[in-house]
């Protein structure tokens, strides 16, 4: 990915947010820049990364969430390094999480409703044919559950405690492995908030390259 760096102009021209906020949102500790200013004439630098961040408010403010929550929420990703691996190396991030989601659907099978799954592509996968103690059947098995390019689902769930839970689903809402997933968090939890990040870093792409040409 590239690490150039990006000043409050750069942000402002790519995401169409105005100056003021990115230094309100840098202030209030919602976005982290890459390099903080060191006092009087110097700048905020901000990477690839923090531009994602930047995105990732504007759609959670949309949905009528306070500045603590969505500081919450970004502060969660950055501390468990989430929002990174993600958008830096995704098919490495989609190996490390897939086994976990595949383990998951394997325990759906002994209900007669998940027993086979249809995928983004028409292929219906048998969830009983899935062999997770060979590695080289896991492997296949992953790589046909792939999405073709980066995709991911951001889940908050807010409970009845009043405490958040965040998890990323590496796929798209069109996929129906992500339908079994969202269903059971759904009934569980007091809330559930979804931000398509794939579609999220897929329109901050194409700003990027539109502001570079």
């Amino acid at each position: 990915m590239d690490q150039t760096l990006l000043k409050n102009k750069d942000i402002k021209a790519i995401l169409g947010i105005p100056e003021r906020r990115i230094i309100n949102l840098s202030d209030k500790g919602v976005v982290q820049p890459f390099i903080d200013s060191a006092g009087a004439g110097s700048q905020r630098r901000y990477n690839y990364v923090s531009l994602l961040e930047f995105a990732l408010a504007e759609a959670l403010f949309k949905f009528g969430l306070g500045v603590h929550v969505v500081r919450r929420i970004l502060s969660e990703l950055r501390q468990g390094g989430h929002l990174l691996s993600w958008a830096e190396n995704w098919d490495e991030y989609y190996d490390a999480v897939a086994k976990k989601q595949i383990q998951w659907l394997k325990k759906q099978y002994e209900n007669p409703f998940f027993r086979s799954v249809v995928l983004s592509d028409g292929t219906v996968l048998d969830i009983g044919d899935l062999d997770l103690d060979n590695s080289t059947d896991l492997a296949l098995v992953k790589n046909k559950l792939k999405p073709a390019k980066p995709s991911g689902l951001l889940v908050c769930k807010f409970k009845e405690d009043g405490s958040l839970e965040l998890k990323l689903v590496p796929w798209d809402r069109e996929n129906h492995l992500a339908t079994l997933f969202l269903g059971e968090y759904a009934y569980a939890n007091a809330g559930l908030l979804i931000i398509d990040i794939g579609k999220t870093k897929e329109q901050v792409d194409k700003r990027v390259e539109a502001y570079k040409g």
